[in-house]
């Protein structure tokens, strides 16, 4: 991804505004021995996912529903083929994106009113300082 299309696409994620928006971060890797080691990372993300969407008052079945564009993600063979370094994953209602990052994530999963976007930031950024205010 250009760096033009991550501003836009980090701008369109800004945007994005509801109950609940999930933020999933990873990392992966290119090498063919990792990849399935990689499906299960995802799949256990996912899993914190669902009980971090049960703790916020929906129940088991709605969250199950709400992460099945993530659970075909986890299937899909041939997406997790094409990998670089790191996975960055949103949902929402009637939303639903994914980056695939030159750079590394620790995992992280957050469920909030608002996608978690500050560890995309350097891979807009690369080589370039900058200061992050958080109110």
């Amino acid at each position: 991804m250009r760096d033009l299309d991550l501003k836009i696409f980090l701008k369109r994620l800004a945007a994005t505004h509801g109950e609940p928006c999930l933020s999933v971060y990873m990392p992966t890797h290119r090498v063919t021995a990792r990849r399935p080691k990689d499906r299960i990372v995802f799949k256990n993300l996912l899993k914190e996912a669902q009980e971090h969407l049960v703790a916020r008052g929906i129940s088991f079945s709605e969250a199950k529903r709400f992460l099945e564009p993530a659970l075909k993600l986890q299937k899909d063979l041939l997406f997790w083929e094409y990998q670089g370094n790191g996975l960055a994953l949103f949902l929402a209602p009637d939303f639903f994106e994914y980056f695939i990052s030159p750079l590394s994530f620790d995992p992280k999963v957050s469920v909030s009113h608002r996608f978690l976007l500050k560890f995309l930031l350097p891979a807009l950024y690369r080589g370039e300082l900058f200061f992050l205010l958080l109110l």
